[in-house]
């Protein structure tokens, strides 16, 4: 993307991003949890990279919703442990999830418009996803996000799962000069819908 930031694929759209001794993770699925628990025929198309208990140096792992290839039950909290120091962000289906799976809320932040250091010259912030479509909890906090981050000038945006919607369009359009786009095939169809997808 820019100079000192590399971003590996992990899978569905999880991604490492590396800087200078910082790593992040985003939508880190590093298990065959759809497989083992939601249905035998939603096999993993992509090798697993890591071992979530090796990853011992992780700073940050945003998560932009609560389905378990994105907020693995299988890989989050042995990242937890892993990395002592790492901290959370997601959306409130989200964080209930991480504090019931044992992680303390000091770790955790919301994912909100603000934005967030991850380091000197790199931010984040959330952006609105539509999942198929957007939805909102009672508090006004959208339950699914994409990422924006920005760095040394240069901005890329990791969708997540989202749909194209006027929303998501228009809160994409205050943010001038996004550089780079990380995009889901995330077709909506009857098949996927009648399964929760």
């Amino acid at each position: 993307m820019v100079e000192n930031l590399k971003l590996e694929h992990l899978g569905q759209s999880g991604l490492l991003i590396r800087r200078n001794g910082l790593s992040i993770l985003l939508d880190p699925y590093l298990s065959n949890s759809v497989e083992e628990l939601d249905s035998p025929d939603l096999v993993r198309q992509v090798p697993i990279k890591y071992r979530p208990e090796k990853l011992k140096e992780i700073n940050w792992v945003l998560i932009t919703h609560d389905h378990i290839d994105h907020c693995d039950p299988k890989t989050i909290p042995q990242i937890a442990s892993a990395s002592p120091n790492a901290c959370f962000v997601g959306p409130k289906p989200v964080r209930e999830k991480l504090i019931d799976w044992g992680i303390s809320s000091e770790r955790i932040l919301p994912a909100s418009k603000k934005t967030i250091e991850l380091a000197p010259s790199l931010r984040v912030q959330s952006i609105k996803a539509a999942h198929p479509h957007i939805e909102l909890d009672s508090f006004g906090e959208t339950l699914h996000v994409g990422w924006l981050f920005e760095h040394k000038g240069k901005k890329l945006y990791a969708a997540g799962d989202t749909s194209v919607s006027e929303e998501v369009i228009t809160d994409l359009r205050k943010h001038k000069n996004i550089n780079f786009a990380l995009l889901p095939v995330n077709e909506d169809n009857f098949f996927r819908r009648r399964r929760g997808i």
